[in-house]
């Protein structure tokens, strides 16, 4: 945590596409790592820059996670290796953790931490794995735990249910679940998808699924673990994003195709999603999401503006705007960790 005049501040974490390598770090076209840290003053939000940020690094990171504790952070990049970070507690600054990056990896998919900062989930659509880490406590750095294949090269993404004992794999053409026992993965069941799920979310209670479907323009729902399809409710254009705010009753998508942002009420009992109003304006491209903890907050990459959207979560679960701020070229991954006080 970091303090600010009494209050903790939480830090918001965001990750642009692979740029163009140079030299310079200066450059803008320089695949880079931001971390703004956010700080909430009353009822009002800005952003600070965090001392050394943007943080160079050439191997184009595309994806970000943190260990909920935020102590460390990584990175899925353009060049199929995975960059591993220390956070100053006090700071916020970055340090590559030595032996840094990981290679081998045909692609990097997918990257999802477990609750209790156990293990990191690797997706690797290439060679058609998901891999689980050992994350050291203590240094940050990952071994290999366990590895089990998955059915096709076109692994879109992966998801951990609140209990860090389900993981969730989406594909072309399939949502695929499977069981985690202290990080070593087990299959448990494979799920026909359409309309290419691109992206999942689990509720915080554990029972459903909820997944984006790129070309049908809709959020699903599914029961998890083992049930089928329960409802679907329609998007915006394209959609990229999903997301289950923290007290479980609302969820939100990235509407890429048309810059906005859906937000639905979840009825607990059944699954069902109700959209809550006309989709959000956010911003051109906007395709991936992160919420404060205490679920005050929405934040929103847009990739095509290279801002963060901001948002406050009403008590009726509709977004009101508090502006966008710089986030350098094409932001695609967006991380927050810590609390609100």
């Amino acid at each position: 945590m970091f303090e600010n005049r009494g209050r903790k501040r939480e830090s918001q974490r965001f990750q642009p596409k692979e740029g163009k390598p140079t030299p310079s770090a200066s450059d803008p076209s320089t695949p880079r790592v931001n971390f703004p840290a956010q700080i909430s003053l009353s009822d009002k939000s800005r952003e600070l820059a965090i001392t050394g940020s943007p943080l160079s690094d050439t191997n184009g990171p595309q994806l970000i996670a943190a260990t909920p504790s935020g102590a460390f952070v990584y990175t899925g990049n353009a060049n199929n290796s995975i960059s591993e970070y220390s956070v100053n507690a006090t700071t916020g600054a970055l340090r590559l953790l030595s032996g840094s990056p990981i290679t081998g990896f045909g692609s990097v998919n997918g990257l999802a931490v477990d609750p209790a900062s156990g293990f990191l989930l690797v997706l690797d659509g290439t060679k058609q794995a998901l891999s689980s880490y050992a994350i050291n406590f203590g240094s940050g750095n990952l071994t290999l735990l366990s590895s089990y294949a998955t059915p096709t090269t076109t692994s879109q993404s992966v998801a951990l249910d609140p209990t860090g004992t389900v993981a969730i794999v989406t594909s072309l053409t399939e949502v695929d679940y499977y069981q985690l026992n202290n990080g070593v993965l087990a299959p448990l069941k494979p799920q026909t998808g359409t309309n290419f799920p691109i992206a999942v979310a689990t509720d915080q209670s554990s029972q459903y699924v909820f997944v984006a479907e790129n070309t049908g323009n809709a959020v699903a729902t599914y029961a998890m673990p083992f049930g089928g399809l329960l409802s679907s409710a329609t998007t915006g254009n394209n959609p990229r994003a999903v997301i289950a705010e923290p007290s479980g009753k609302y969820v939100y998508v990235a509407n890429a195709g048309d810059g906005t942002i859906s937000a639905y009420s979840l009825n607990v009992s059944t699954g069902n999603l109700t959209q809550i109003g006309t989709a959000f304006p956010a911003g051109a491209g906007t395709d991936a999401l992160s919420t404060s903890n205490d679920g005050k907050h929405l934040y929103a990459t847009n990739n095509t503006d290279g801002t963060i959207s901001t948002f406050v979560i009403n008590s009726n679960g509709s977004l009101s705007s508090l502006g966008t701020t710089a986030a350098g070229s094409f932001p695609t991954s967006l991380m927050t960790t810590g609390t609100m006080q």
